[in-house]
C-alpha cells in the first residue's frame, strides 16, 4: 500500500510542476471508419496568428499538440480527402482537449472542399461516426454519454444502447437473447469473466473512468467471432493520457431495505477486513483421506483418524449476525505519456478499484411446483432471511509504446471477488416426503482472474496494416466451506437431524481452475479496383481452454438422540458432542470421492477468414466475407451410470461461416443496410459434461449432457439509419434469425422438479424490430435537453420435441396443446429511455433513465411441472452531477437506483396461472453519493 501511495503522489506532483495542456484526438477515414494514418494537422493560435505549427497523425490515427492555455484553430487535411478547419478550440491550464475528426473522401469530379466549424467537446460524435461508416449493423456508447448518466461502472451504462439489457446487474444480453447468444470482448480480445460458463464478461468490474467507448455489433462479418447471435459487445478501454492525469473517486450507497440491518452472516473470523477468505474456510483435511464409519470395533488408529478429521472442521454451523454497513466504492487512476525523439511515445495507465456491497433480504423465496390430481401443488420451498456481502477488487496496468508506424501494448488485468451469503430460514417438502425444516446455510465463493493481453500493430505503408493480439488468462474459482444444516422440526420443543427427510448437515468445497489463451492476427490492405477504393482483410484466430473441476462433499452424521441438541446448530460439532466410541454416540464426518462431480475438459478453436469491402458506386458498398472455423472439445469424467470418458471427443466440427453486408447511402447522413451471416452457439463445459452441479443456495441440481451439439443460426438484418446534427439519430431495424439445434435449459423429468439439464431442440426462429430516436429538445450554448428512446420487440417460436409435446398432452388430455412456444431465454420486448438536462453555465447534469425487459421464459416445464418465467423488472434510475472547483476538476454526484422499488421475481406459468413463485427478491431503492477528483 505504501508503494501504491508513493507511486500516485510522485506522478501527481509531476503533473503540478510540469503542467502542460494538450490538444489531441483521432482522425478517422470516413470511407472505411478506420484510423487515417499520416494525415496532416496544423495548429494556429487565435490570439497570435503568426504562432503556428504542424504534425501528422500516427499509424493509429492519433495526433497531439502541447500548448499553453488559450484559443486555437486546427486544420486537418489528407490527399484525396475534404479538408476540415476547426475554430475556437479553447484550452485551460493543465487540460487535455479531445478533437476527433472524420475526413470524407473527395468525389473524383469535385475539387477539394473545406469544411469549417466550431470545436465540440463531445465524443458522442465520434461514436456516431463509427456507426455511420461501419461495415456491420452497429450501436455504441461514448465515455461522454456515460459521464452524463453518472454511471460508476459499464454494466449500468450499457443499458442505454438499443436492444441491450443487463442481467443480475452484470451480464449483457443483446436483442433479448440469453447469455448463450451474446459475447463480450475487451479491446477485441476474449478474456474470461468471473463466471467462465458464461459467454459474456461481467461488466460491473470496469469503472467508467477507464472507458473509451462501447461498441455493439449486431450483424456479423468474417473477421469477428462467430459464437454470437444477438451481438458482440466490445469494451474499448481508453489509451494513455497525453498529459499527466490522475483521478480519485469515492462513493457510498444506502438502500432503505438492505443496508444497516442486523443480517445473517458468516462467522466474523472467517474473512479478512477486505471480506476475502483469510484461510479459515479452506478444506482442513486431506481430500484423499479414507474416512471410516464409526463402529465400536474400530481400531484405535481409525478412531483417532475419524475424530481428528471431525475436529478439524470449523465448529460453527449456525449463522452469525452483524450490521451489514453501507455500500462503498473506492478507485484511483493514473495515466501519462513520455515523448522521445522522432515522435516516439511511451505511455501508461493504471487503475485500482475496490467495491463493497452488503445486502439484507428479509423475505427471500425459492420454490418448486408440480401439477397433481387436485391441481397445482407446491412441491418444496425455501424461504427466510438472506444476508449477502460482495467484495470486488480489480487492478489494471497498461504500457504502450508508439512510433509513427508501430504500436506495442501490454495490459495486466487482475480481478478478485468474494461473495458471501448466509440464510436463516425454513425449508419445506410438501409431497414426496413432507417435513418442516429449520435451516441455517452459509456459503463463500472466491473468484480470481488474471489476464495479460499483449498486442502489436504495424503500418507497413499508407495502405497495408498488420495487427496481432495474444491474451493468456487464468481463472480460479473456489466454493469454500459451504455449510447447510437443517433440523426437522417435529414440535416446538423437538428438533431432529433426520437423514430420511431433511438430510444430514453438509460441508462442501469445490474448485474450478481454467487456463486459456486467445490469439489472432489480422492483415488490412487498401487497394483501388476499377477506380474505386476497396479493402481486403484476412487473418487467423485461435483459442485454447483447459479446465479442471473438482468437488469435495462431506456430511456430518449423528449417532444417538439428536433431539438432545435442542435445535442448536453450533452444538452439533461441540467438543462434547463429537462421537465417543465408548458410548457410540455423537457427531462424525462422512465423505467419499465424488466421482460424478469431478471432470477435466478442454476446447480448441482455430479459424481463418477473408473479407473484401468494395465500393460498387459512390453510394453503394458491399462487404463479402468467409470464415472457416474448427472447434474441438475433449472430456474426462464419469456418468451416474458409471460410463467413464478418458479424454473423449465430444464435439469435433469444421464449418464455413459466410457473411454479407450491403450499405446503400442515400446521402452523407442516411444509410440503408442489408446483412446476412451464419453464426453458432456452443454448449459450455458444464453443459457438455457428465457432472452434477449443485447450487447450494437454491438447492437445485444441474446435470451435464454428453450428447449436446452446437447450435447454428442464420441471421438476416435490415436497417435504416439517419444521423442528424448535435449527435441526433433516427434508426429502425428488422431482423430474423433461424436456429438449428437450439440448446435450452429444462427440467430433467416430471419426477425431478429440482433438477435442470440442457438439451437440443430441432429448430427455432426469432423475428424482431428495433427503434432508436435521439432528439435534442433544447440545444444552445446555455443548456441542452435531450431525449433518448430505444425499444425492441421480438417474437420467437420453437417447435417442441416429441417428448416435451407428448408429456404436456398426457398431463392435460382435455386441453388443446400448441406444438409451438417461445424460445427459452428470449425476451419479447426491451424498452430503454432517458431524459437528460445539461446546464453548461452551472456545470450541472441531470438525467432520468428507465428500462424494462419483458416476461421471459426462464426454465422449460415438462409434463406436470409448469414453465418458469422471469417477470418484468421496471428500473427507473435518476442521476445528478455537478462539477465544482476552480478548474472544474471535482464532481459531486447523487444517484438513485430502482426509484419505483420493483421486485425481482420469477413465476410459474401454467396456462395463464402465475400465482406460484419460483423465486423472489425485494431489492429496495438505493441512494449513492459520490465524489471524484481529477488532477
Amino acid at each position: 500500500m505504501k508503494f501504491i501511495t508513493t507511486f500516485f503522489l510522485t506522478f501527481a506532483a509531476s503533473s503540478i510542476f510540469f503542467g502542460q495542456s494538450v490538444i489531441s484526438g483521432k482522425i478517422t477515414d470516413g470511407e472505411f471508419s478506420d484510423p487515417l494514418p499520416f494525415a496532416n494537422i496544423s495548429i494556429k493560435a487565435s490570439q497570435d496568428q503568426s504562432s503556428s505549427g504542424g504534425t501528422t497523425s500516427d499509424f493509429d490515427g492519433y495526433y497531439a499538440f502541447e500548448v499553453s492555455s488559450g484559443s486555437y484553430e486546427l486544420t486537418f487535411s489528407f490527399v484525396g480527402y475534404q479538408t476540415q478547419i476547426i475554430k475556437d478550440v479553447k484550452v485551460g491550464n493543465n487540460e487535455e482537449i479531445t478533437v476527433n475528426i472524420t475526413l470524407q473522401p473527395i468525389a473524383s469530379e469535385l475539387d477539394e472542399v473545406i469544411i469549417t466549424s466550431s470545436a465540440r467537446k463531445n465524443d458522442e460524435a465520434s461514436v456516431l461516426a463509427i456507426q455511420k461508416r461501419a461495415a456491420t449493423v452497429m450501436d455504441g456508447l461514448s465515455a461522454t454519454s456515460i459521464k452524463k448518466s453518472g454511471d460508476s461502472n459499464i454494466a449500468s451504462a450499457i443499458k442505454r444502447i438499443p436492444g441491450v439489457s443487463v442481467q443480475g446487474g452484470k451480464f449483457v444480453y443483446v436483442r433479448g437473447l440469453g447469455d448463450r447468444y451474446s459475447k463480450t470482448l475487451l479491446g477485441g480480445v476474449e478474456v474470461p469473466g468471473l463466471d467462465p460458463d458464461r459467454n459474456t464478461l461481467q461488466l460491473d468490474i470496469f469503472p467508467t473512468s477507464l472507458l473509451e467507448n462501447i461498441i455493439v455489433s449486431k450483424s456479423s462479418s468474417s473477421d469477428q467471432n462467430v459464437d454470437f447471435t444477438g451481438g458482440i459487445v466490445d469494451v474499448i478501454l481508453r489509451d494513455f493520457s497525453s498529459i499527466p492525469e490522475y483521478s480519485l473517486s469515492v462513493s457510498t450507497g444506502y438502500n432503505t431495505l438492505t443496508n444497516l440491518k442486523d443480517a445473517p452472516a458468516l462467522p466474523k473470523n472467517s474473512l479478512n477486513f477486505l471480506r476475502f477468505n483469510n484461510g479459515e474456510n479452506n478444506l482442513p483435511i486431506n481430500p484423499n483421506l479414507d474416512l471410516p464409519f464409526p463402529e465400536t470395533f474400530l481400531s484405535s488408529e481409525d478412531i483417532l483418524e475419524l475424530n481428528f478429521a471431525t475436529n478439524a472442521l470449523t465448529k460453527q454451523l449456525g449463522v452469525s449476525r452483524e450490521n451489514n454497513l453501507l455500500d462503498y466504492n473506492f478507485g484511483i487512476t493514473a495515466s501519462n505519456q513520455y515523448r522521445f525523439k522522432n515522435d516516439n511515445a511511451l505511455g501508461f495507465i493504471a487503475s485500482l478499484n475496490y467495491r463493497y456491497d452488503a445486502d439484507y433480504y428479509e423475505n427471500i423465496f425459492n420454490g418448486a411446483l408440480s401439477k397433481e390430481i387436485n391441481g397445482l401443488e407446491r412441491f418444496s420451498s425455501q424461504e427466510g432471511e438472506l444476508g449477502t456481502i460482495n467484495a470486488l477488487a480489480s487492478g489494471l496496468f497498461g504500457l504502450s509504446f508508439k512510433t509513427t508506424k508501430t504500436k506495442h501494448k501490454l495490459n495486466l488485468l487482475a480481478i478478485k471477488s468474494g461473495e458471501s451469503s448466509a440464510i436463516n430460514g425454513v425449508i419445506q417438502d410438501f409431497l414426496e416426503n413432507p417435513y418442516y425444516g429449520v435451516a441455517n446455510i452459509m456459503a463463500h465463493t472466491e473468484r480470481n482472474i488474471v489476464s495479460v493481453p499483449v498486442s502489436g500493430a504495424y503500418a507497413i505503408n499508407e495502405n497495408f496494416k498488420i495487427d496481432w493480439k495474444i491474451a493468456p488468462s487464468s481463472v480460479l474459482i473456489k466454493d469454500l466451506d459451504f455449510r447447510k444444516t437443517v433440523f426437522n422440526k417435529i414440535s416446538e420443543i423437538t428438533y431432529l437431524i433426520d437423514q430420511s427427510t431433511t438430510q444430514l448437515p453438509q460441508r462442501l468445497w469445490r474448485n474450478l481452475d481454467e487456463k486459456s489463451i486467445s490469439s489472432r492476427i489480422d492483415f488490412d490492405l487498401n487497394y483501388t479496383l476499377f477506380d474505386s477504393q476497396s479493402k481486403l482483410k484476412f487473418g487467423a484466430f485461435s483459442t485454447e481452454k483447459n479446465r479442471e473441476f473438482g468437488t469435495n462433499n462431506y456430511q456430518i452424521g449423528y449417532l444417538g438422540r439428536s433431539s438432545n441438541l435442542n435445535g442448536d446448530f453450533n452444538a452439533i460439532l461441540d467438543l462434547n458432542n463429537i462421537w465417543n466410541p465408548q458410548t457410540n454416540t455423537g457427531s462424525f464426518i462422512l465423505g467419499s470421492y465424488q466421482r460424478t462431480n469431478q471432470y477435466k475438459a478442454s476446447s480448441s478453436t482455430m479459424a481463418f477468414y477473408v473479407s473484401n469491402e468494395a465500393k460498387i458506386s459512390e453510394k453503394l458498398k458491399v462487404i463479402l466475407g468467409l470464415r472457416f472455423e474448427k472447434y474441438l472439445t475433449r472430456y474426462t469424467g464419469e456418468t451416474i451410470e458409471r460410463e467413464v470418458f478418458d479424454n473423449k471427443e465430444f464435439i469435433n466440427v469444421a464449418d464455413l461461416y459466410p457473411s454479407l453486408n450491403i450499405i446503400q447511402s442515400l446521402n452523407d447522413n442516411t444509410n440503408f443496410r442489408l446483412s446476412y451471416s451464419k453464426t453458432t452457439a456452443r454448449p459450455t463445459f458444464r453443459e457438455n459434461s457428465s457432472a452434477q452441479i449443485y447450487d447450494p443456495i437454491t438447492e437445485r441440481f444441474f446435470l451435464g449432457n454428453t450428447d449436446l451439439n452446437p447450435t447454428y443460426i442464420d441471421n438476416f438484418d435490415f436497417r435504416f439509419e439517419q444521423f442528424g446534427e448535435g449527435n441526433q439519430i433516427l434508426a429502425s431495424s428488422i431482423f430474423y434469425k433461424r436456429f438449428i439445434d437450439p440448446i435450452e435449459v429444462l427440467y430433467y423429468n416430471a419426477n425431478s422438479p429440482n433438477i435442470l439439464i440442457g438439451r437440443n431442440n430441432d429448430h427455432a426462429a426469432v423475428f424482431g424490430v428495433e427503434f432508436e430516436w435521439r432528439k435534442n429538445l433544447i440545444n444552445n450554448d446555455i443548456q441542452r435537453l435531450s431525449l433518448n428512446i430505444n425499444s425492441s420487440f421480438i417474437k420467437s417460436n420453437i417447435e417442441m420435441s416429441d417428448v416435451e409435446f407428448e408429456g404436456r398432452q398426457q398431463n392435460e388430455p382435455d386441453r388443446t396443446i400448441s406444438r409451438n412456444r417461445e424460445l427459452q431465454g428470449q425476451s419479447p420486448y426491451l424498452i430503454n429511455s432517458g431524459l437528460t438536462f445539461t446546464s453548461f453555465k452551472n456545470n450541472l447534469e441531470m438525467g432520468a433513465y428507465y428500462n424494462v425487459q419483458g416476461k421471459t421464459l426462464e426454465v422449460i416445464g415438462v409434463a406436470n411441472i409448469p414453465d418458469v418465467y422471469t417477470m418484468p423488472f421496471n428500473s427507473l434510475n435518476v442521476n445528478i452531477s455537478k462539477r465544482i472547483g476552480k478548474e472544474n476538476n471535482s464532481t459531486l454526484s447523487l444517484r438513485i437506483d430502482n426509484v419505483l422499488g420493483d421486485i425481482r421475481e420469477s413465476r410459474y406459468d401454467y396456462f395463464g396461472n402465475t400465482d406460484f413463485l419460483f423465486s423472489s427478491l425485494t431489492t429496495g431503492t438505493k441512494v449513492t453519493l459520490g465524489y471524484s477528483l481529477k488532477f
